[in-house]
């Protein structure tokens, strides 16, 4: 009998599954100077926050400023001068965001379920709406190029009908290459969906995710502004001109590397919380089911192991993207420098850098949202985890990434789609209130603002765990294809259709760190 990658035989005896940390909770602290790392630079960025009383300064002599204005010019202040608004501001603001909060959360739940049910409908809808709208496009500027005035000869015209052209042949080819993993994948959104719909923990820890990084940047904002005033000279410091500017620059980008680093490890924490919580539901079906709606414990237990073991392993993946971000942030400052120079070249040279950057950064953040799946199944490090999708994508190709993306774009529509209802809704609501006065459309068009930006919170917080549960069923398929074999033959002959496992019937194999699977036991 063949060792494992850990040397240790496949024998019945040594066979453990893969969710043993979900089980036993045996999982070791992984990757522990990234997490006290992260935790130093939040204590940091917090002192520099409320150490320094600049930021406080600076507000209270901006009122003042404002309130000497009136007394300096001698001009009077009259009703007639000072802006009024003819609503409640407050009262718009309420109705606004009340009606934008429910409206959202229906169709999201909504959304969730059309997923579920008419999944295949929706995927196939994906593929084709894109080459829709490309088509679309080609022939509103065929007609431009035909009956238009066409002032600057048509060049508009013919730009737009290309993008169009390349758009649809772009798309078809995409289409063709997907069309027969349209079923596979229709039943991972809807598993996933189904899932989400059953953990709505999930969701409440992704809005909660989304209010800290509201809240975290305010306080980089405060410690940036502080530690700009503090370090940068005025004329009454003693300082010549440039020095302490080379301090505060550097300074400054460290606070920024901090809110880029706090905004992913936010993030990352909520999405390995669901991809535990989808896991368990994988290999302990028995477990998801205890408690009720958002009181499941398998969410919060989730919770527990993103927040402590696994901690470390999600600051560590989340510096590199930020590390990118920052260097990007810093080119498209230097890119905006070189514009006000009118230096081509330059500007040439930071843009190319800029979209490398931008590049980098997008396969970064899908290769952690794969590999942050192996750290909440395993409780691996980051290293490792890494390792184990390199070997995904060596053995089971790309298909199951692709697939994912197919996905992806649901949920994207569905988000999108929210967002409009969110926005409209909070535009309705100040205007049926105030649809007797001649002001109605000016209150709701007041509140229709900031319900958009709601709407779109609410509507990714709500179905954003949908794209992690999808790429944990993948990975779970892919580590134990047997488990999901004995619940589920109809989702597991898909996925062998989908081409997760090259060879469902092979001897199996050790799993991403070396240990070999066996079927699940009941969760006591």
């Amino acid at each position: 009998m063949a060792p494992t990658a850990t040397g240790t035989p496949l024998n019945a005896e040594s066979r453990v599954i893969p969710g043993k940390v979900i089980n036993s909770g045996s999982a070791t602290i992984q990757d522990l100077p990234f997490a006290v790392a992260f935790l130093a630079s939040v204590a940091g960025v917090v002192a520099l926050a409320v150490s320094f009383p600049h930021f406080s300064d600076l507000l209270v002599a901006a009122g003042t400023e404002k309130a000497a204005v009136p007394a300096e010019t001698g001009t009077p202040t009259s009703d007639k001068e000072a802006p009024t608004i003819p609503y409640d501001i407050a009262l718009v603001l309420q109705s606004a965001l009340t009606a934008a909060t429910l409206s959202t959360v229906v169709f999201s739940s909504c959304w969730l379920l059309m997923m579920r049910a008419h999944a295949r409908f929706l995927v196939t809808a994906a593929l084709i709406v894109p080459i829709v709208v490309c088509v679309a496009l080609t022939v509103w500027a065929a007609y431009l190029l035909a009956f238009g005035r066409n002032e600057d000869g048509g060049q508009g015209s013919m730009i737009l009908g290309l993008f169009g052209l390349i758009g649809t042949a772009v798309n078809f080819c995409w289409l063709q290459a997907m069309w027969h993993k349209i079923p596979a994948t229709a039943h991972t959104l809807s598993l996933s969906s189904h899932v989400i719909f059953t953990l709505p923990a999930t969701a409440v820890i992704a809005f909660a995710s989304a209010i800290l990084q509201i809240l975290w940047l305010g306080v980089t904002a405060v410690a940036a502004v502080n530690v700009h005033v503090a370090l940068t000279p005025v004329e009454d410091a003693g300082l010549e001109e440039g020095e302490g500017g080379g301090a505060a620059g550097l300074a400054l980008v460290l606070v920024l590397l901090a809110l880029y680093w706090g905004w992913q490890v936010l993030t990352n924490v909520s999405y390995v919380t669901t991809c535990g919580s989808v896991a368990t539901w994988y290999f302990y079906p028995d477990a998801s089911e205890r408690g009720v709606a958002c009181c499941k414990p398998v969410v919060w237990e989730a919770l527990g192991r993103a927040c402590t073991t696994s901690f470390g392993s999600i600051c560590g993946g989340s510096l590199l993207v930020a590390l990118v971000q920052t260097i990007g942030t810093l080119l498209r400052y230097i890119e905006l420098k070189a514009r006000e120079d009118g230096n081509p070249l330059f500007i040439l040279i930071t843009c190319c850098f800029r979209c490398l950057f931008s590049f980098i950064e997008a396969l970064l953040e899908m290769f952690n949202e794969w590999a942050y799946v192996y750290v909440a199944i395993y409780g691996t490090s980051f290293t490792t985890a890494g390792r184990a999708v390199l070997r995904m994508v060596n053995e089971e190709g790309l298909s199951a990434i692709l697939s994912s993306i197919v996905a992806d774009r649901v949920v994207g529509y569905g988000v999108f789609f929210g967002t409009i209802v969110g926005g409209g809704a909070g535009f309705l609501a100040p205007y049926v209130l105030y649809s007797d006065q001649t002001f109605a459309a000016q209150a709701g068009a007041a509140g229709a603002a900031p319900s958009v930006v709601l709407a779109l919170l609410l509507g990714l917080t709500c179905l954003g765990p949908v794209n992690a549960a999808i790429r944990t069923a993948l990975v779970c398929f892919a580590e134990a294809p047997s488990t999901l074999r004995l619940r589920d033959a109809k989702l597991h002959d898909a996925f062998v259709e989908l081409q997760v496992k090259p060879d469902p019937n092979a001897p199996q194999r050790p799993t991403a760190v070396g240990v070999p699977v066996a079927q699940p036991v009941s969760m006591v």
